[in-house]
């Protein structure tokens, strides 16, 4: 009933009907996410990331690279008169095409850091005191546990992929924000028309909102945005210090799940 009235009072968009399309496919990505455990493993990804925000904040520390790189791009007027130019349809191709670049980048670099534990998750003497207290504190490590299937092996990889993919974003995310507010502060009527060759509008258009926020800007934030994670996705896989941070708790996490999960297999409740 809520989102009904949401739907007829407010909403993205003027329409009545569009709002209540668009809030009827929202509840039912919500009810799918839920059902196929995807909520709930992206929630979990999201509580790792925010568990982990000093880390964020040395990663941002480590963007400093491509943020000077980007503030020559935002102070570029070639780029400004690109933005106040595409189109937005074209500029979310574009974003989605450096987003699956960068992921593709990241998914592949995780496979091959994760594929030796899901081949052999031997165990490891601390494994005793980190699995003390559970239900597989007193189970032995018998050899010739069930292998993995495929679908627990694209599990497992989409875990650590989307818990990087979560902790990059935010960065870079972050980071665009930054310039959304610089551009706020610095750019005035007059520099926008001058930078956009009066081709620029003083108002965006986000969700079928108008917003009082010059529209070149909103679309060179996306694109610095995009960049950015780009940048930081391939830095997250070559940054040694990184990985000792983060990358490698989380796989030791993840090893040591996959040994408690080979104990319970090998008893007569798991086979």
């Amino acid at each position: 009933m809520v989102i009904v009235l949401g739907c007829i009072f407010g909403g993205p968009s003027p329409r009545v009907f569009v709002n209540l399309v668009i809030s009827a496919i929202a509840i039912g990505v919500i009810v799918v996410a839920t059902a196929s455990g995807i909520g709930s493993i992206l929630g979990w990804a999201a509580r790792d990331t925010m568990s982990n925000l000093a880390l964020a904040g040395g990663m941002f520390v480590r963007a400093l690279p491509v943020v000077l790189l980007t503030f020559l791009v935002f102070f570029n007027t070639y780029v400004w008169l690109m933005a106040a130019i595409v189109s937005r349809g074209r500029l979310w191709l574009a974003i989605g095409f450096l987003f699956l670049i960068a992921s593709a980048f990241l998914v592949s670099s995780t496979m091959e850091r994760v594929r030796p534990i899901l081949e052999s998750p031997e165990p490891a003497i601390e494994d005793q005191d980190r699995l003390a207290g559970t239900p597989f504190e007193g189970i032995a490590d018998e050899p010739g546990a069930d292998p993995l299937s495929r679908a627990e092996r694209a599990n497992v990889v989409f875990v650590v992929a989307a818990s990087q993919l979560a902790q990059v974003l935010t960065v870079a995310v972050a980071t665009g924000a930054i310039f959304l507010v610089l551009g706020l502060i610095v750019v005035s009527p007059q520099l926008l028309d001058s930078w956009t060759r009066g081709a620029g509008r003083n108002d965006g258009h986000v969700l079928g909102m108008i917003l009082p926020v010059p529209d070149p800007l909103i679309q060179t934030t996306m694109m610095l945005t995009a960049i950015t994670f780009m940048y930081l996705a391939a830095k997250a896989v070559t940054d040694k210090e990184y990985r000792s941070q983060f990358l490698d708790p989380l796989l030791e996490d993840l090893r040591v799940t996959l040994v408690a999960r080979d104990r319970y297999r090998s008893t007569p409740q798991g086979r």
